[in-house]
């Protein structure tokens, strides 16, 4: 099976969750064969048969690998896998134990059975939809299972960097400006951007960036237009959109909206509804 005599890399259906800090994809069959290579660390994890992945050229056939951000991935091939991708940005705080991890390694390969309660969580998940606070708990499951070692507590953040984090989250991508959204919050550009780092683990810009492809996913589960949902988002076009999506995902946004075989859940609620997407 190829991804060209498919209707869609997950013919199956897809379902994909959302929150602030991750994503996961579930799939019963997904074929990949583009090459990519996304900002995110990606954890993928077969719950009823191994697949194959082509991690900067090595091809390996596995249950459960973590793949570092910026590493070349050339193709997926997972046949009734039923394989559920996490996205991880791992600049995040929560996801220190990731970036110690997998620092200085392209992949590594597990055992099924290193994640054999969080498979158990998942496998009901395909055939229903899963609550917020269960997709969140196992993401944050699956975390501790590789990094061996419990996710912090978040720390206390400024309340001026708080309150500029809820500004970015409100601002489209093209109206962010650091010395504006600094004055306004009472401090200096660069001590802005020097706390910012510091409490939130990322830049002002790619905090910016990934609030605006939650936007930008938010909008397209309506009626509107693709192209109208990227410009409201702050992105200059639709392709402005699909390059950021792509470099962030390591997939196209067209493939995320076919509402024939995607349902988009955002993790924002106790009990989400599933909603299809439109194009």
């Amino acid at each position: 099976m190829d991804a060209d005599s498919l209707p869609h890399p997950s013919p199956q259906g897809m379902t994909i969750y959302h929150w602030r800090h991750g994503l996961l994809l579930l799939a019963p069959t997904l074929v990949l064969e583009r090459t990519t290579t996304p900002l995110c660390a990606t954890l993928r994890l077969a719950c009823n048969k191994p697949y194959t992945i082509d991690v900067a050229g090595e091809e390996m056939e596995t249950w459960a690998s973590l793949v570092a951000p910026r590493v070349e991935r050339r193709k997926v091939i997972a046949i009734d896998s039923h394989v559920a991708l996490f996205y991880f940005p791992i600049e995040w705080p929560e996801y220190q134990g990731l970036q110690q991890k997998i620092a200085g390694r392209d992949w590594i390969n597990f055992e099924a059975s290193q994640f054999s309660e969080v498979i158990d969580v998942l496998r009901p998940a395909f055939s229903q939809l899963l609550t917020s606070d269960t997709v969140i708990g196992v993401a944050r499951q699956a975390v501790e299972v590789i990094s061996g070692a419990t996710i912090p507590a978040p720390q206390r953040v400024d309340d001026r960097i708080e309150a500029l984090r809820q500004r970015l989250d409100e601002t489209p991508l093209n109206e962010v400006n650091v010395e504006t959204l600094s004055r306004e919050i009472g401090l200096s550009a660069a001590r802005t951007r020097t706390l910012f780092k510091q409490q939130i683990g990322t830049t002002i810009q790619h905090y910016a960036r990934w609030a605006a492809i939650w936007k930008a996913i938010k909008g397209w589960s309506t009626d509107r237009t693709l192209t109208e949902v990227a410009i409201d988002a702050g992105f200059y076009d639709l392709a402005h959109a699909d390059h950021t999506f792509i470099e962030m995902f390591g997939i196209a946004p067209s493939l995320v909206v076919d509402q024939r075989f995607v349902t988009i859940v955002p993790c924002e609620t106790d009990h989400p509804t599933g909603q299809r997407l439109s194009g």
